[in-house]
């Protein structure tokens, strides 16, 4: 009778390892790609955000990044809170809503809100994502500098109108007392000053 031999233990070993690890190999590939699909994200970034005044408008120039890992969409642009749309005389010049930004990829836009907006007013903008997610910016409006002066001038205009009217209305005697007083005032600092120094 023949003798009835089996593969030897060590080459049992070898092929039970090998297939062991290319079972490994084979889920883990499967496994990360499958992750992969669940695992992605999305991630706004508005990196720059500012606002000019022109004659009859500002306009806010955003610049938007996706920092996730999934392409997104913008959908809408609100404007404290308001859909740009019920904003009276409120625009965007198209680039941003409606576009897909992929990962890594940026978006440049304006918006441009009506005069009734004023310097110096903070305007929340937000942009909405088609999964539903919002990315907000705060932005203070801001005039011209020549704008800026002449809205200071007119103040100061104001105030000194306001102390030619006091200086008016007050007669010879309570400009007199007035001054007493603060002469008093001067000369009790300067005593204080005086006796501190002294010692």
């Amino acid at each position: 009778m023949r003798e009835k031999r089996g593969i030897s233990p060590v080459i049992a070993t070898v092929i039970i390892v090998a297939i062991a690890i290319t079972v490994t190999i084979v889920v883990g590939l499967w496994i990360t790609g499958s992750v992969g699909t669940f695992t992605r994200f999305e991630r706004l970034e508005i990196i720059s955000a500012y606002a000019e005044k022109t004659d009859t408008k500002f306009t806010i120039h955003l610049i938007a990044n996706n920092t996730g890992s999934a392409a997104l969409t913008i959908t809408e642009i609100f404007i404290n809170g308001k859909p740009i749309s019920k904003v009276v005389n409120a625009t965007d010049d198209a680039t941003i809503r409606g576009q897909t930004i992929d990962p890594g990829k940026n978006i440049k836009g304006y918006i441009k809100l009506p005069i009734s907006f004023t310097s110096e007013q903070t305007v929340e903008i937000v942009l909405h994502t088609a999964s539903g997610k919002d990315y907000s910016k705060n932005i203070i409006l801001k005039g011209s500098n020549i704008e800026d002066i002449n809205e200071r001038l007119i103040k100061v205009e104001n105030d000194i109108i306001w102390l030619k009217r006091l200086y008016e209305s007050l007669d010879v005697r309570t400009w007199q007392i007035l001054t007493g007083v603060i002469i008093s005032v001067i000369m009790g600092f300067i005593s204080i000053l005086l006796r501190l120094y002294k010692k």
